[in-house]
């Protein structure tokens, strides 16, 4: 993968759902939205790094919103100062056989003390890893990680679950796009 991402100039991931995937070019930028188009034309949608919506799959991430105990949007993985934080998650996803579902989850996410070196495809960078522990109404729990800068906060790489059961999504930024 280092090879190719070192070929291609314009912005990267290397991600995968559910095992499968490769080298995504960026195809369209919105704020604080990404997009990234496979050529079979489907797509992964991340909002300051993190997963956000999925289109074309199997199975798709519908919309992700993290709220603060006010009801504020907020996007801990980018935004917080903090070794942690609680909010609380509602996403809602289309299953394999076109089923609409909506979930809600109460969330913890906390950070590493240090940062930990990680090889992503192009260079490695000392990175603070972070987990999102999320408890469903439904009972079930799912974990994401991200790996994030320790003074920017930008997400450099990330293994994320949607929902429980959901889709797997891992990425990391060959080159970056900010």
């Amino acid at each position: 993968m280092s090879k190719q991402a070192a070929a291609i100039p314009y912005a990267s991931v290397d991600l995968s759902v559910n095992g499968a995937g490769g080298l995504l070019i960026l195809a369209e930028q919105s704020g604080g939205l990404t997009f990234w188009q496979s050529s079979s034309r489907e797509t992964v949608v991340f909002r300051d790094g993190y997963l956000n919506s999925t289109r074309g799959l199997q199975a798709n991430l519908l919309s992700s919103r993290q709220t603060d105990a006010a009801g504020n949007l907020i996007q801990p993985w980018a935004e917080t100062q903090h070794d942690s934080v609680r909010y609380q998650v509602e996403r809602s996803w289309e299953d394999s056989r076109g089923r609409r579902h909506a979930g809600r989850a109460q969330a913890l996410f906390e950070c590493g003390a240090e940062p930990e070196s990680v090889e992503l495809p192009l260079a490695t960078f000392d990175l603070t890893r972070c987990v999102e522990s999320l408890q469903w109404e439904s009972g079930k729990k799912t974990r994401s990680v991200v790996w994030r800068h320790p003074d920017t906060h930008r997400v450099w790489a990330g293994d994320a679950v949607a929902w429980p059961g959901g889709l797997h999504v891992t990425w990391q930024v060959a080159r970056p796009w900010w």
